[in-house]
């Protein structure tokens, strides 16, 4: 089962937040657009998605289109999921 993980955890954990000024979307969603993920590496990354606080991992190719998408179930398997890459990073 998928169940929401927070901003203030993904944040605590090292995501980025690229700010987007798209005027379509604040008249909306009453808020900013952002981009919020952990960089894996050159072609991947974890995505946490503002509107539904789902977490996902994306795979792209060298354009920059996804390929493949995992989705993380909840915030432990999150935590573990960047232990295991901050492990492997060294």
């Amino acid at each position: 089962m998928v169940t929401d993980i927070k901003y203030s955890d993904v944040i605590r954990l090292g995501f980025k937040v690229e700010k987007s000024n798209d005027k379509i979307y604040f008249n909306d969603y009453g808020f900013e657009y952002e981009i919020i993920t952990f960089e894996l590496n050159k072609y991947s990354c974890i995505d946490w998605a503002k509107e539904s606080r789902k977490c996902e991992i994306l795979k792209c190719n060298k354009e920059g289109d996804v390929l493949e998408r995992i989705d993380i179930p909840n915030l432990s398997e999150l935590e573990k999921i960047i232990e295991i890459y901050n492990i492997i990073k060294i």
